[in-house]
């Protein structure tokens, strides 16, 4: 890899520290406040709906003004929300929080557009699992460590860790350099055209299915393991870290092979 994959790797890295020290303990924290399960899952919805809507203007932006400022924003836009939810008292200003945090989102089009205008020999697909590993690869890490943060010192404390890691990422990500915005062809910019493609609108069929089954239980995963079995909360940042140690290896695996 080069030098700018290595510091997005480097930051990618850094920020699943973060994220990992909390990503699991959200719904345990929500529950804290009050919420009950129904209730957690409409506010779990909402995160995602955040992602969702700053996913196309963002793809149309990094086409228009280059990846790098997209994806550095997003970096920065993802910095505060942490720090919010570490110091929310109830839970309407930690749903404000964690809905702000799902904007970061954004930041997705930009930065696999930069890593693959950055790939150099590798292929597409190598290049954005070698890179893209290296957040599964923090979040084998964090999610155990959030447990044991959580289990000694509350809840509250792995969002204020988090916004640590979040700074140092940030401020790795700001040594990139700048890419030109790549010229478009007419015809490349009619992006509804897509909707016309038969494989494109099969795959993201595909893609919406395995969401939506994989998002039926996890959410509320972390609440039913410790309200049926009365599991530590360290443990549950355990399985955080073994779920993402499977996404780690198929990552690796898989990502030599061809994309089909």
């Amino acid at each position: 890899m080069n030098r700018d994959l290595k510091i997005v790797a480097a930051a990618i890295f850094a920020w699943a520290l973060g994220e990992g020290l909390f990503f699991y303990m959200v719904p345990l924290y929500m529950a804290e406040l009050g919420a009950s399960p129904a209730l957690i899952g409409i506010l779990v919805a909402l995160f995602a709906l955040a992602q969702m809507v700053t996913m196309i203007p963002a793809g149309i932006a990094t086409d228009r003004w280059g990846a790098r400022n997209l994806f550095v924003g997003g970096w920065l836009l993802g910095l505060l929300p942490p720090s919010l939810m570490a110091g929310a008292t109830n839970l309407k200003w930690f749903v404000l929080a964690y809905v702000a945090y799902g904007f970061s989102g954004a930041v997705m089009p930009a930065l696999t557009s930069y890593i693959i205008n950055s790939r150099g020999t590798l292929t597409p697909e190598r290049v954005l699992t070698r890179v893209l590993s290296f957040f599964s690869a923090g979040m084998v890490i964090s999610p155990f460590l959030g447990g044991l943060v959580a289990e000694t010192y509350g809840l509250r404390m792995t969002f204020r860790l988090a916004a640590i890691f979040f700074a140092i990422s940030t401020a790795i990500v700001t040594l990139t350099r700048r890419q030109a915005p790549r010229p478009m062809a007419t015809g490349e910019r009619r992006y509804a055209g897509l909707l016309r493609q038969r494989d494109v609108v099969a795959f993201l069929g595909i893609v919406f299915g395995i969401t939506f089954v994989l998002s039926l239980g996890m959410p509320l995963a972390p609440n039913f393991l410790q309200e049926r079995w009365a599991v530590p909360v360290s443990q549950v940042g355990l399985l955080g870290s073994a779920t993402s140690l499977g996404a780690l290896m198929l990552a690796l695996f898989l990502g030599g092979r061809p994309p089909r």
